[in-house]
């Protein structure tokens, strides 16, 4: 009989055109909150030497090992764990077009989730994690900046989601990250996107 492959986790891709709209927090939350429903959760950080093991108490960064957190104490969260890929070292976009998502895959084993911190405004990384079909987060903060930049956002992921796995779609769904209702700005902004 022939073998079936296992099947692959969810994915879930951050991603942003610029830096310290808190993508990385979003993703090291996310792991948190996922961890603490009892999943297994892989985070996966597209930046050799990204800040998310810090966000786990870690002292150091060790890119392209496995890591594990285990929560504090008496807690019934599940561990996390996390490693850091560079996608440049996997070869060209062109030359090796799955070997990021073999990468990956090969970390993925027994995870229920995989959340990706796409390195900002990568194209080619972010080209190469869309083949994967996931989902797609991209934290905004309530600025003039996050209201230009949607329109880009939009056209590269309607350019690039043909190339998304078995046909599905990852167009990209917004969350206004550090939103104050209190501020009329913030109102104004929300409604504009």
């Amino acid at each position: 009989a022939p073998v079936v492959p296992p099947a692959r986790a969810p994915v879930v891709a951050v991603f942003s055109l610029a830096g310290g709209v808190g993508k990385t927090s979003l993703v090291a939350t996310l792991g948190r909150a996922l961890s603490a429903r009892g999943e297994r959760v892989l985070l996966v950080d597209t930046a050799a030497y990204g800040l998310m093991p810090f966000f786990f108490g870690a002292h150091d960064q060790r890119p392209g090992i496995l890591r594990t957190f285990t929560p504090p104490g008496t807690s019934g969260d599940a561990p996390i764990q996390m490693v850091a890929v560079d996608p440049e070292s996997l070869g060209s976009e062109t030359a090796a077009p799955d070997a990021l998502a073999n990468e990956i895959g090969k970390y993925s084993r027994g995870v229920s989730r995989v959340i990706v911190d796409l390195a900002t405004a990568s194209g080619a990384t972010s080209r190469r994690v869309i083949k994967m079909a996931p989902l797609v987060l991209v934290p905004m903060l309530p600025d003039m900046s996050s209201v230009v930049s949607v329109s880009s956002i939009d056209s590269f992921f309607q350019h690039n989601q043909n190339g998304a796995s078995l046909g599905k779609s990852s167009l990209p769904f917004y969350v206004l990250n550090q939103f104050d209702p209190s501020l009329p700005l913030h109102l104004d902004i929300r409604e504009v996107l």
